[in-house]
């Protein structure tokens, strides 16, 4: 009987039907884990966001999106940082958790309490008296720096200086650079001063004091090698201004400076205290021309407001025909490194941001505190960190390593 060759051997071991099927399984399986890993991430859930005030930018993982606050927004499912920030406020943070399973529903509502940034009460060492953006991207810092007991530290360099940048609801940190730095006194500084000065009835005593006490004050600014000059504005109700003093010529000796006080002491002493009328003065008027004035571009710029009276505002309908308010002057008051005052209105330091010297006017205030405060204080440029490609405001936080072994640290915030 013939060999049956067609007939395959018992022992084949060829994919049984059992195995295809488990082939055929993983691909389903891979091809269905693939078309998830695709879909699950892009599955929106919609969020609620809202806060107080209104209006807020609204920061989804680091990355602003074109709605303003109240808003739904949709999210991919996953975890989630949610970041609402207000110009002066602080960056509020929430975070969420979204399950692919609630997508297309709305799964949460977010709302949140601004809180007012005062990063300047925070600092209780470290005195900004002007953050400046106005050469951005160097950014011009004017500060002072107490020891624990409140004095005014001296004689520190820019190694004792360390300087860290944020701008936290974009995630953004950098160690920006510091130049240019300079304590005022310490080496020759160029100081140009404004005094803007009530000269209604009730001032007579407060233009005497500076009439009799600018000559040692000059004195003073050149013993701290100072190169300074004067001007004034005498203002009452008129608009803009009773009288305005220039800057008194430049100097290259002390003698010249002497001679300078001598220049614009003669112009306070031709000021005459009379008329006012109604309580407010227009002050606001005066700051704002004062603030317009010829400064040397390499000066520290300082204004010296001294008044007894409350200022008149547009629409006030007082003794003044005044345009100015006070948003109006505070814009103007950029263009300065800082406004100070002498007066019992608590509003020039609320509404201007100003520096109070305290009241009333006196010897003490002019060659002693004014002074000090100049003299006191350091100036130095930082070297954004982050550059012109983002806008909005950064934190600034500096540390200063005394060399006493004391640290001492501030925040500042400055908006570009």
């Amino acid at each position: 009987m013939a060999e049956d060759r067609s007939r395959k051997p018992a022992y084949w071991l060829g994919p049984s039907k059992g195995t295809y099927a488990f082939v055929g399984g993983l691909f389903v399986l891979g091809l269905l884990l693939f078309i998830m890993a695709l879909i699950l991430p892009n599955l929106r859930v919609f969020v609620h966001i809202a806060s107080t005030p209104e209006g807020a930018s609204i920061y989804i993982d680091c990355k602003e999106i074109e709605a303003k606050t109240p808003a739904t927004v949709e999210i991919s499912s996953g975890h989630h940082q949610i970041g609402v920030k207000k110009p002066g406020v602080k960056l509020a943070l929430e975070s969420v958790d979204v399950d692919w399973l609630d997508w297309g529903v709305l799964r949460d509502s977010i709302d949140v309490t601004l809180a007012q940034d005062d990063w300047e009460r925070e600092n209780a060492d470290l005195i900004f008296e002007s953050v400046s953006a106005e050469r951005f991207p160097a950014i011009k810092v004017m500060m002072k720096v107490k020891d624990h007991s409140g004095r005014y530290l001296r004689e520190l360099s820019a190694a004792n200086f360390q300087v860290q940048e944020t701008k936290e609801e974009l995630c953004l940190n950098g160690t920006p650079e510091i130049r240019n730095f300079n304590e005022i006194g310490r080496g020759r500084t160029i100081v140009d001063i404004v005094f803007v000065v009530d000269n209604t009835n009730s001032m007579a005593g407060e233009i005497n004091t500076l009439k009799q006490n600018l000559i040692e004050f000059a004195e003073k600014l050149v013993a701290n090698n100072i190169n300074f000059r004067l001007a004034g504005i005498a203002f009452g109700d008129e608009v803009p201004y009773r009288d305005l003093k220039e800057f008194t010529p430049e100097f290259t000796a002390e003698k010249e400076a002497a001679a300078a006080a001598r220049e614009f002491k003669k112009w306070v002493a031709e000021l005459k205290a009379v008329g006012g009328g109604d309580n407010p003065e227009n002050s606001l008027d005066a700051l704002i021309h004062a603030a317009e004035m010829e400064f040397r571009p390499e000066s520290q710029k300082y204004l010296v407001l001294v008044t007894d009276a409350t200022a008149h505002t547009a629409g006030d309908r007082g003794n003044s025909m005044t345009e100015a308010t006070f948003e109006k002057a505070r814009a103007s008051l950029r263009a300065v490194d800082q406004c100070y005052y002498s007066s019992p209105q608590a509003e020039y330091g609320d509404s201007l941001s100003a520096t109070n010297l305290g009241w009333p006017f006196s010897k003490e205030i002019l060659t002693e505190k004014l002074l000090n405060e100049i003299v006191s204080k350091y100036v130095f440029y930082i070297e954004d960190a982050f550059g012109t490609e983002v806008k909005g405001e950064r934190s600034f936080k500096l540390t200063v390593n005394a060399p006493n072994g004391e640290v001492y640290e501030g925040r500042s915030v400055v908006v570009r």
